[in-house]
């Protein structure tokens, strides 16, 4: 699974709770989708930032030799 389908199940998954929470009959059960939500977001912010890194290109040079002269 590639991480643009991991952060688009993701974004679905939020949606699910978002909207209950909206649709919540009382307090306790919008905090519960509430909890969720934020789960899900933190989840994502996660993959994303552990996505970012891997993107990172290594710009060290690998065939370092020392300078003459000077």
């Amino acid at each position: 699974m590639t991480s643009a389908n991991i952060a688009q199940e993701l974004e679905t998954l939020y949606g699910y709770p978002k909207q209950h929470v909206f649709q919540a009959e009382d307090s306790e059960e919008a905090m519960k989708h509430v909890t969720l939500a934020h789960q899900i977001l933190k989840t994502l912010v996660a993959c994303n930032a552990i996505n970012a890194e891997q993107d990172v290109v290594n710009i060290t040079p690998q065939d370092t030799k020392p300078l003459k002269g000077t």
